[in-house]
């Protein structure tokens, strides 16, 4: 939910858009960023803007406003001196300076058109006097730029001249690989129907006869489709025992049939293998150098996409077209790059339940060491993690223990944004070995008008709830591939004193 006006004096908050490391933030300005120190305790900003007067100014928000927000602004003065103040916003009115200042003005430079400044700061100041905390949580990089007036201190910027995007400030970099001339589409027509949940599917068979490596993948859209699309899933295949893929598989392939909610028949049952996963908010995914996810090995395999199409106006007929693109290369890769799906089960819909007007209300879905204890006695490495929630989902963490020791979480998220779902890439990789215990601990709130004071149950619409979350590690393995734990409908019913549930 976003504001609907702004009749506010002095404003940095928008609609943010999602937008990758390191890019043109607008027509104005472009911003990047890396971690810096020996143990990358600071980071390091480059920030620049077709601007060569007045003021520049970029800040970080937990919620995309001013407000609360830690903010530092570099004065262009008449005199070419270019000043950086550290400040926060306190409501809608001129940032506040700090007592302090944690910002250090490293380098600047301008020419004719643009001005660069590069400023660092520590990623924990420790000072409690507006600054915020970089951390793995989601923030709003919010910035703007106006005019200085008399004294050249700052004046208001115009409603135009300012902007936000969401991100994750810790998340490493992956350069994208050079020119990639072998790609697969795996794409399907979309026909919205009178629901508000749609879920469609499609079987696919690789012309990849061969073993090739997958080294990165997108999602593509045609225009309408991305106010539609929530998630989507790329699934291997595999044929009842006795039956040959071609024979099983070919039959449903290149049509698209409703996953779930249909009287005909679909072998979803078959596709269970997560390969990739897309979520809202998500942008184009490259692996590091040396990984690749296996495609190929098998003769003709099949893949299934699936979307979750989210129509809350129940419009129906439109149609359009989505999909992925799985970029690859013959050139194998050191390591085989595995998926593996954590969290509660979201079709026992009662297993995960939220109470109506619910604050920090925390469900929890485990994965025990008698799971765990096929992987390789090495060991696999987590590289990337995706935390997945709809729409009353406020935090998660994976949790991480051996031999009844809590280790560091693999991941985190202390203020999520349902908008905003990236595959996190991770700095350093985490060793998960046979017999850990992985804990997904989700945190909901069910405060928000919208929801009128009812209660949250588990389930695929936009309105339910999901507590899941997705690793890629390596070295690959076929033996574990989703696992969870969740309560059966009949046991909580009756521990509810429940008779009968009236649908």
């Amino acid at each position: 939910m976003f504001l609907n006006s702004f009749r506010l004096l002095w404003l940095f908050i928008v609609i943010p858009n999602v937008t990758p490391v390191g890019r043109q933030l607008d027509p104005t300005c472009s911003v990047d960023w890396n971690l810096a120190g020996k143990t990358s305790e600071e980071i390091v900003f480059d920030l620049s803007c077709n601007v060569t007067s007045g003021w520049i100014g970029l800040g970080l928000s937990r919620n995309g406003a001013m407000s609360g927000a830690d903010i530092v602004t570099a004065r262009l003065l008449q005199n070419g001196t270019i000043i950086l103040d550290d400040r926060h916003g306190v409501g809608n009115q001129k940032p506040i300076r700090d007592i302090k200042s944690d910002y250090k003005l490293l380098a600047s430079s301008k020419n004719s058109s643009h001005t660069t400044v590069k400023f660092s700061r520590l990623l924990n100041t420790c000072d409690k006097d507006g600054d915020v905390e970089i951390t793995d949580d989601t923030l709003k990089l919010i910035w703007a730029w106006g005019a200085l007036g008399p004294a050249e201190n700052l004046t208001q910027h115009k409603p135009t001249n300012r902007g936000a995007i969401v991100v994750n400030l810790l998340d490493k970099k992956v350069t994208p690989p050079p020119p990639i001339h072998s790609s697969i589409n795996l794409g399907q027509t979309v026909t919205l129907n009178s629901n508000a949940t749609l879920y469609t599917c499609k079987i696919h068979k690789l012309s990849v006869q061969q073993k090739n490596h997958v080294i990165g993948y997108e999602v593509y859209f045609q225009a309408q489709a991305k106010q539609y699309a929530h998630h989507a899933s790329v699934l291997s295949c595999t044929p009842p025992s006795g039956a040959s893929a071609d024979q099983f598989f070919s039959q449903y392939a290149d049509q698209e049939y409703d996953c779930y909610y249909t009287d005909k028949y679909f072998p979803t049952e078959h596709c269970k293998f997560f390969e990739f996963q897309w979520t809202l908010g998500g942008v184009p995914t490259y692996f590091p150098e040396e990984l690749g996810v296996p495609i190929g090995e098998q003769k003709d395999q099949y893949y299934m996409t699936m979307f979750h199409i989210n129509n809350p106006l129940k419009e129906n007929g439109l149609e359009f077209r989505l999909g992925f693109n799985l970029f690859y290369t013959q050139q194998l890769r050191k390591h085989d790059i595995g998926f593996l799906q954590l969290g509660l089960n979201s079709s026992r819909a009662y297993s995960l339940t939220v109470p109506p007007n619910s604050a920090k209300y925390v469900l929890s879905s485990h994965c025990p060491g008698d799971c765990t204890k096929i992987l390789p006695t090495s060991g696999i490495q987590v590289f990337v993690y995706l935390l997945h929630f709809h729409l009353s989902g406020k935090k998660m963490k994976i949790r991480h223990f051996r031999e009844g020791v809590e280790l560091p979480w693999i991941g985190y998220d202390g203020n999520y944004d349902t908008n905003f779902q990236m595959s996190r890439m991770m700095r350093k990789h985490v060793t998960v070995l046979p017999n850990d215990h992985i804990t997904v601990e989700c945190e909901f709130g069910t405060k928000e008008k919208w929801l009128n004071g009812s209660t949250v149950i588990g389930g695929r619409g936009i309105g339910e709830e999901m507590c899941q979350a997705f690793l890629m590690y390596y070295p690959r393995t076929k033996e574990l591939n989703r696992c969870g734990s969740s309560v059966e409908h009949e046991q909580l019913l009756k521990f509810m004193g429940i008779d009968k549930v009236k649908m």
